[in-house]
């Protein structure tokens, strides 16, 4: 027989068990409707009431879900953006050589950007609104910091690492941010973005001769 207060205990992590499934889902489902409103309209369309009407959950449900409102669900849009062009690295990065790393870093990032055209531009334009509620673009110097270290395995650096790998990142968020203003095409934004290593590069090489 099995004792009383076992019974009870499995109810219990059956009732926890679902709720945290609901959770997630409905936690998804929003998400994924805010995802559908920035992709599909202006950036201005994303407002928690927006949100709530497309996903069927009430203002009450989104808030509790994302308490940073716009801000917390644009960061998390453009953080799945930024990990699904990393999982792309990381899905070829065996095969690189050490110097290959830094322009592969780059080229998934463009690629998955490209590949998600709207989302991607309305996303950056809320997060440049949204900065001082930190709805800023997820820093991306620790991706470029690894690939310039494994860069550094087979060629000779101007500079350190983290010098470099900033001057990256600056110079891959201005191609980004050149493409989202439409002042430059989806083909120069591809170009200028993967040579962001290149131009770190030579900037680096410059300033040691100045």
């Amino acid at each position: 027989m099995t004792p009383l207060g076992d019974d009870k205990q499995k109810n219990v992590d059956g009732r926890a068990t679902r709720a945290i499934r609901d959770f997630n889902r409905n936690h998804r489902d929003i998400l994924n409707a805010a995802t559908e409103l920035i992709d599909g309209n202006t950036p201005r369309s994303l407002t928690v009431a927006a949100v709530a009407k497309r996903s069927g959950f009430s203002s009450v449900t989104v808030h509790k879900h994302f308490p940073g409102g716009r801000a917390e669900i644009v960061g998390i849009i453009v953080s799945q953006i930024l990990a699904r062009g990393t999982q792309k690295y990381v899905q070829q990065a065996p095969t690189l050589s050490g110097e290959e790393h830094p322009r592969a870093v780059l080229f998934a990032l463009v690629d998955e950007f490209l590949s998600n055209k709207n989302l991607v531009i309305h996303s950056v334009s809320m997060s440049i609104e949204l900065a001082d509620e930190n709805a800023w673009i997820p820093d991306s110097t620790g991706l470029a910091w690894h690939s310039i270290e494994m860069a550094e395995k087979t060629i000779k650096l101007p500079a350190t690492v983290a010098e470099l790998a900033t001057l990256m990142t600056t110079f891959f968020r201005g191609a980004l941010y050149a493409w989202c203003l439409h002042s430059i095409s989806d083909e120069e934004f591809k170009r200028l973005a993967v040579q962001s290593f290149d131009v770190a590069i030579a900037a680096a090489e410059a300033g040691h001769h100045a």
